[in-house]
């Protein structure tokens, strides 16, 4: 076998796993993933360019407020069901 074949291939089924996670079909759960991915660059931008720990605490509450109300929880949902359904048919991180 080819040395850098059998390096890359764990890295690559662990891709492939992550990849089949996070791919929706399901239109309303497809806007919930680009709502929340939108708030997250705009939460972490705002975040990372805090100017104080004051700035910081506030952006970091409001970015945790804003995921939980667009619905956080429920994306994990979707993606939790992604993940068990290819670990049924032998996906896994392992």
């Amino acid at each position: 076998m080819i040395p850098d074949f059998e390096v890359m291939t764990p890295y690559q089924q662990d891709e492939r796993y992550a990849d089949l996670t996070y791919t929706l079909k399901d239109t309303e759960a497809l806007a919930l993933k680009e709502q929340i991915y939108q708030l997250w660059a705009s939460g972490a931008a705002a975040i990372c360019t805090a100017e104080d720990d004051k700035a910081f605490e506030s952006a970091y509450n409001k970015f945790i407020s804003n995921m939980e109300k667009a619905g956080i929880e429920t994306l994990n949902q979707y993606f939790q069901e992604n993940a068990d359904y290819w670990s049924k048919l032998g996906f896994s991180l392992e």
